[in-house]
Parts: structure tokens; sequence; C-alpha cells
């Protein structure tokens, strides 16, 4: 296969390049014919590819093509992404594989917040108050309130937790899933606030069976 056959056929893409490796690949399998007419099919692809890449890229104000701009090209086009769909059916997924923008779970990030955080920290004055014995009725009172709203929202939090274990990092597609790092940060603040919930029913429980007996 000649060099300038390409360039005849009017290709930007090297035929005499693809045959080569078609030749390594599959060694005395491969008709010239095939090589140039694979080319045909790449070149195609390519300039299809690029030309709605290039159009994203124009569209957020830049000039070169990036491959957030491919990516997009080749999942928002319909044949495009009908010929390479993200997931396979060997449910493998691609390296172009579309990226899903993260809408954060409700449920899971206030619970970070409300059971996670302030809850440790509720229960760290619950303690305080247990050892010094320092008496503050309203404080008392509103403790007691804030620390059962967020001992329900604990467990809520730890069911909601524990209805998506594990979740599949690479299933990049899955809004479910995708804030990977978030549910392991609820996964944490959540069995910390229930170690610090069992501790405390269980000093509660002692102090109530000393006292009555």
């Amino acid at each position: 296969m000649s060099g300038g056959k390409s360039k005849r056929k009017g290709f930007f893409l090297p035929a005499q390049t693809v045959y080569e490796l078609l030749v390594d690949a599959f060694p005395n399998k491969v008709n010239p014919k095939c090589a140039v007419y694979l080319t045909a099919i790449l070149d195609y692809l390519t300039a299809e590819i690029i030309e709605l890449a290039s159009k994203k890229a124009i569209e957020r104000g830049s000039d070169t093509v990036t491959l957030e701009d491919v990516t997009w090209a080749m999942h928002h086009d319909p044949e495009l992404n009908k010929a390479f769909p993200v997931l396979g059916d060997d449910g493998v997924n691609y390296e172009f594989s579309e990226k899903v923008d993260c809408i954060a779970d409700p449920l899971l990030s206030v619970s970070v917040v409300e059971s996670g955080l302030i809850g440790c920290l509720v229960n760290m004055i619950s303690l305080m108050y247990l050892f010094t014995g320092a008496r503050q009725r309203y404080v008392e009172k509103c403790r007691c309130i804030f620390q059962c709203v967020l001992f329900v929202n604990n467990v809520l939090g730890l069911f909601h937790v524990y209805s998506i274990w594990k979740p599949d990092v690479l299933d990049a597609v899955n809004p479910d899933y995708c804030h990977f790092q978030l549910y392991w940060i609820s996964f944490f603040c959540f069995h910390c606030a229930a170690v610090f919930y069992t501790v405390i029913f269980s000093l509660l429980l002692g102090a109530l069976i000393y006292y009555s007996v």
C-alpha cells in the first residue's frame, strides 16, 4: 500500500498506518482494501466528532477542543451515542463515558451536618453535664429536645446509608452514587454519633439501675 493513497482518497488519517496496525494485530488476515475502508470510517467519525466538539468549545468561549468537548459531542449526538453507549453489554465503563453532574442527595448532606457534626457536639456537652453535675433547666430542656431530634435523624441517616451500601464508585452515570466521598463522610459521622449515643444510653441506664437499687 503506497503512502500517498490517503491523500488520493481524500483522507487525513494515514491508511498505511492503519494497515500496519491491523497486520500487527491480525497477521495474514487483513486485506489492504480493509484498511482503506476502515480508514474511511475512522476519518468520517473523527471529522464528525471534532465538528460537534468544536461547536461546544466555541460555546464555552474556547478555541481549543478538550476531552470534555469530545465526550459531550459523542453523547449528545443521537447516532454517535447509539453507536458508542456509555455502558457496554459486558458491564464495563468505557473511558469516554459521560460524566453526569452530581446532584447532592438532600437527606444525605443535611444528615451529615445535623447527625454527624452537631450530634457529636451535643453529645459531648451531654457528657460534660453528666460528669460535672451542672444544672441549667432551660438549657437542659432544649438540649433534650434537640438530642431527641438528632437521635431520630441519626437513625434515619443510618438506614439511608445502609440502603445504598456499598456505592459503586465506577458507576459514573448513576446520580445516586456520584457523591462517593460524601457517602463515606456520612458513614463515618453517623457511626461516630451512634457511638456517642451508645455511651450516653449506657451511662443513663447504669445510673437508673444504680439509683433504683
